[in-house]
């Protein structure tokens, strides 16, 4: 019986789990005999869980706030496992032209160059940014050890069996039945930015360092950011209702964000119901965009990684912006990707100039760059003549990691040592360094040798 086991790590199950279920399937059809195991990263017992099972492999999201990597230093130095790191954004806007540095895509967690063995990117955009600074910044101990895999979410896509969507529930269809694809439209949010507080950013520590000299000049920029968001997402219910009101034979559908629905559930306030009053308006939430993308004539959208969707459909887009709010927004790349620029103030009238003379999408080389450049979506992939199976590609990197060595952490790495004395009761230790090194060394000592029998007592109260 096989001994070998990947453990694979979510961070947020509503978008993640699809995918990680897929990787988990085509893991088990390259090595049947790999134990796989499936923990969410908010589970109380986390840390527990996750040095009982002793993963060879394990692939999770990337370190990027703060004290996260705390976590996984010891797990990795007591089982002595390979650490991959799968990024969750691909990057479609051109972001050296909006923020001041790209900081951001590396994060503000501190740990060493051998933490993370591989480093996983949707496409070589997202690589290109990231890599350098995780090297500058002694992530990552070599530009050869980050792979570029794809997008799980889009393999649906390209007709593969791993993505089904279910179809869409009874009442939605009906609605949207009444209306041609011509006269129905898609407006998507992802406003969930504006429903944080200042206690929430400043726990998240991913908006900015806290650490750094300017970290309350930073604080400011995200409350204010915060501020404009929901400035922004007024707007949109605003001008959402305005256009219901001027063109009465379209159908506007509205999607929230996952996100957005979850935290507007949790606070028990949702300012998009205000647009149930109107017969040509439809608010859904929790709904596959592509079952509603592919039903309507136009997509509108903020800035959402789903104006990738549009194009694999062949949906014409309209970049929303506000030159009120965001003026340079409107020379991002989700401008020049996108069928037609629209400043917030205009949409109703644009969705009626829609209805007149219907926009079409044209394939353009800038889109085609932008999926493969982001998405690793290449011209074969979009003709039919190569299957688009980034699962695949996932599992068989992890599958593989399996046969390679580790990047060893020693004792006396100080985020090591710094996250074991965090942690020292869970472990049962003194909080003294010299007494926690004594015992790293003794594990240290016996790690290559008894890989499988390095772990920790049912009892955290017990000493290691």
């Amino acid at each position: 019986m096989s001994n070998e086991r990947i453990l694979l790590v979510l961070n947020h199950p509503i978008r993640e789990r699809t995918h990680f279920e897929a990787i988990r399937r085509q893991i088990l059809e390259l090595a049947p005999s790999v134990k796989v195991e499936i923990l969410e990263y908010r589970d109380v017992m986390f840390l527990q869980k996750a040095i009982d099972f002793r993963p060879q492999v394990i692939m999770t999201f990337p370190f990027t706030a703060v004290t996260i990597a705390d976590r996984f230093y010891p797990i990795k130095f007591l089982t002595n496992c390979r650490i991959i790191t799968y990024r969750a954004e691909g990057g479609l806007l051109d972001y050296s032209g909006v923020i001041v540095d790209n900081t951001f895509f590396v994060g503000y967690d501190c740990y060493g160059p051998t933490l993370v063995d591989r480093e996983l990117f949707w496409g070589r955009k997202m690589a290109a940014y990231a890599v350098p600074l995780l090297l500058k910044q002694e992530k990552l101990s070599s530009p050869d050890r980050i792979g570029v895999v794809g997008y799980p979410e889009y393999e649906s896509y390209f007709g593969s069996p791993e993505e089904e969507f279910p179809d869409l529930p009874l009442e939605i269809a009906k609605r949207i039945d009444c209306y041609s694809k011509e006269r129905t439209i898609l407006l998507v949010t992802g406003f969930h930015g504006s429903l944080y507080t200042k206690e929430d950013i400043i726990n998240a520590q991913d908006w900015y360092d806290p650490l750094a000299p300017d970290a309350d000049e930073k604080l400011r920029w995200a409350l204010t950011e915060v501020e404009n968001i929901g400035r922004f997402k007024q707007y949109w219910i605003e001008k959402t209702i305005e256009s219901a009101k001027l063109n009465p034979e379209v159908l506007h559908i509205l999607k929230c964000h996952p996100l957005e629905s979850l935290i507007q559930g949790k606070l028990k306030h949702d300012p998009y119901t205000a647009l149930n009053g109107y017969s040509n308006i439809l608010y859904v939430q929790n709904v596959p965009v592509r079952q509603l993308l592919q039903r309507c004539g136009l997509f509108l959208h903020y800035g959402s990684t789903t104006l990738a969707e549009s194009i694999l459909l062949k949906i014409p887009s309209a970049f929303v912006y506000s030159e009120a709010i965001y003026p340079r927004r409107k020379d991002s790349d989700f401008a020049k990707l996108s069928t037609m620029l629209v400043d917030i103030a205009k949409l109703p009238t644009v969705v009626a100039e829609h209805l007149r003379t219907p926009s079409r999408f044209e394939l353009t080389s800038q889109m085609e760059e932008a999926l493969f450049d982001v998405f690793n979506i290449n011209s074969a992939h979009l003709a039919g003549n190569s299957v688009y199976r980034p699962s695949r590609e996932i599992a068989l990197v992890l599958v593989n990691s399996l046969k390679e060595a580790p990047q060893l952490v020693e004792p006396e790495d100080p985020y090591l040592l710094k996250s074991m004395r965090q942690k020292a009761d869970f472990f049962g230790l003194s909080r003294q360094d010299d007494k926690i090194l004594s015992v790293l060394h003794m594990i240290a000592r016996h790690r290559s040798s008894l890989p499988e029998k390095i772990g920790i007592p049912s009892s955290t109260s017990t000493a290691v």
